[in-house]
């Protein structure tokens, strides 16, 4: 099969569906959602329904314009296709929280309907994906011009359209990978290749991520040595594939100690995580305790380990945190040994297949630009948290769907017959995730609409919430805000019942604390100490809990605990400077001075 024939297979509408390409992921994927009129509720939760709704549609029209072609006679079925399927059956059934979570369901189904349509789609379409996906982080930077600030601040980072520096940084690195492909390939050029290296770059190096750059670096040197072998046309065998597998491993190391000793703190912090996260994975290391249920138990898990372990050096160092920083532990964590080996047999799968020997060098050094990608998407993996994010997810999958063309062993094929039936499938699906998604994001307008009207000064609708309550109850920001409304109304019992169900979801330091105060104003002032010991165990450093401790016990007029407590407040070690600190601090050194000499 020569060059063309393989590469523009099954590929003669590319003219019709290219435009539609460039809608899907120039407008989806990273545009500015804010210039929609959703705030503050969309400054507060991830902005992604509005989009699924978008994709959706995208997928329909992009699905039935692909089955109409006529050489189109069949899907294969790879086993990519078939380990990805197992997996996705144990991911949900590993979702206690799925059955009212409308959120989850819209993703779950999105990213579904996404699989399916990128694999009955050609190859030469994915590859048009891959390069408005580069496209797109040229976007971000522009945005960022557009908020007035400066795009290569390296002291803070740039952080575009994610708004944190962490998970743009492997955005953009996704970009330097396949300029650094293009400058090595010759595509189309070397020299846009190598604009185009340079440009993200130094994107990347005003990112500030540590992890993006350790990822690249690994994959850099994946894609020279792969360039070199390809370069004298020579196989690899298995003596280099060890050899390259142990220098990628080895340049990882290195720098990672490099990156180790720049910022320890931060690492020691996430090494700290780590441990504590040991504890959650013997309690159920078989089949985990369920996805996104790390959350929900990982803050209790700290304050259990910070209440044995008083002397402990991470004391001061621990924090607020809803995950792991490495989304192979987090698999681990939710979905156990058995949701691990699956991943771990999917991803094997898509390194280890070879690629068709009647294939053309044009169609290899395309799956070498796919491979590299989900390569770097897999090292940033270990470091960050990607799979928050539904625009990394749907990059992981373009690769994985991608690299399922490749695979030679074909387990069988769905017919053109059956390909109308199960296109009729998929528009039920369609049609049931549009209505979910319409109808959840009519009830965040309300709840914006909420929030508007407090913000201007007018009543707050407090019924209203209560309403809503019924259809965001799974939304831990919902559950804050409506907490917060309760007790700004001074319905302090109805807003501890909101802080219960929230601690029930996720527990947290700031709940912890709110659900304090509205007990202290109910004056039942055992339960507020109670929720405050439970604040102060989950983040020590923290001074607010044994100040508010203090005046309960001042009210109660006990002095002898309230001297020990305001001992030990004055002499605790400060993490970092604070006016708020230092300002209660005076207080309590006044209410010191005001006691009673005995």
């Amino acid at each position: 099969m020569g060059t063309k024939e393989y590469m523009y297979q099954n590929g003669k509408n590319i003219h019709v569906l290219i435009p539609l390409w460039g809608v899907l992921f120039v407008l989806y994927i990273y545009i500015p959602f804010r210039i929609w009129d959703f705030s503050p509720v969309f400054e507060q939760i991830e902005e992604w329904a509005l989009s699924c709704l978008f994709l959706s549609f995208s997928c329909l029209g992009i699905m039935f314009l692909s089955l109409k072609r006529k050489d189109a006679n069949s899907i294969p079925v790879s086993w990519i296709d078939v380990l990805i399927a197992i997996y996705g059956i144990y991911f949900l059934l590993r979702s206690p929280c799925l059955s009212r979570d409308t959120e989850s369901q819209i993703r779950i189904l999105t990213l579904f309907l996404i699989y399916f349509h990128l694999r009955i789609l050609p190859i030469t379409y994915l590859h048009v994906c891959l390069s408005l996906i580069c496209l797109s982080i040229v976007g971000n930077l522009f945005y960022e011009i557009s908020l007035f600030q400066n795009p290569w601040d390296t002291t803070a980072g740039i952080e575009g359209l994610f708004h944190n520096t962490g998970l743009f940084g492997g955005f953009v690195g996704i970009g330097v990978v396949c300029s650094l492909w293009a400058l090595l390939y010759k595509y189309p050029s070397r020299i846009s290749g190598s604009v185009l290296f340079v440009f993200f770059l130094i994107q990347l190096y005003a990112s500030a991520s540590r992890a993006s750059w350790v990822s690249v670096l690994g994959c850099a040197f994946f894609l020279v040595l792969r360039w070199i072998f390809d370069r004298e046309k020579q196989p690899l065998t298995p003596k280099m594939k060890t050899i390259g597998s142990i220098g990628i491993f080895v340049i990882l190391l290195v720098v990672i100690a490099i990156f180790y000793l720049m910022r320890p703190e931060s690492a020691n912090g996430r090494l700290y995580i780590w441990q504590v996260t040991s504890r959650i994975f013997l309690k159920s290391p078989i089949n985990g305790i369920g996805e996104n249920m790390f959350r929900s138990q990982y803050m209790t898990e700290q304050a259990m380990y910070l209440q044995e372990n008083p002397s402990s050096p991470f004391s001061m160092i621990a924090d607020e945190s809803t995950v792991p920083f490495n989304e192979f532990i987090r698999v681990l964590i939710e979905q156990g040994i058995i949701g691990f080996v699956l991943l771990g047999m999917l991803i094997w799968r898509c390194f280890s297949f070879p690629i068709l020997s009647e294939t053309s060098f044009l169609a290899h050094k395309w799956r070498i630009v796919f491979i590299a990608v989900f390569l770097y998407l897999l090292l940033f993996s270990f470091f960050s948290y990607p799979s928050v994010y539904i625009q990394y997810q749907i990059i992981f999958l373009l690769c994985i769907a991608a690299l399922a063309h490749f695979d030679t062993q074909k387990i069988f094929s769905v017919s053109r017959l059956n390909k109308w039936v199960v296109a009729g499938l998929f528009s039920l699906c369609l049609f049931w995730g549009s209505y979910k998604s319409v109808r959840y994001l009519s009830f965040m307008n309300q709840w914006n609409e909420c929030l508007k009207s407090r913000t201007y000064g007018f009543a707050t609708q407090t019924q209203e919430m209560q309403l809503l309550h019924n259809h965001l109850s799974h939304n831990s920001q919902f559950l804050i805000s409506y907490a917060y409304t309760l007790m700004r109304e001074e319905a302090y019992e109805s807003a501890t019942t909101i802080w219960k169900e929230l601690l029930q979801m996720q527990p947290s330091y700031h709940a912890w604390l709110q659900l304090g105060i509205c007990y202290e104003k109910q004056a039942v002032y055992d339960k507020a100490i109670y929720c405050w010991g439970m604040a102060s165990a989950m983040i020590p450093s923290r001074f607010r809990p044994d100040y508010l401790c203090i005046q309960v016990y001042l009210k109660q007029n006990d002095m002898e605990r309230s001297k020990q407590m305001m001992h030990k407040f004055l002499m605790r070690e400060q993490k970092v400077d604070s006016p708020e600190v230092d300002r209660m601090r005076d207080d309590v050194r006044q209410w010191a001075d005001s006691l009673p000499i005995p």
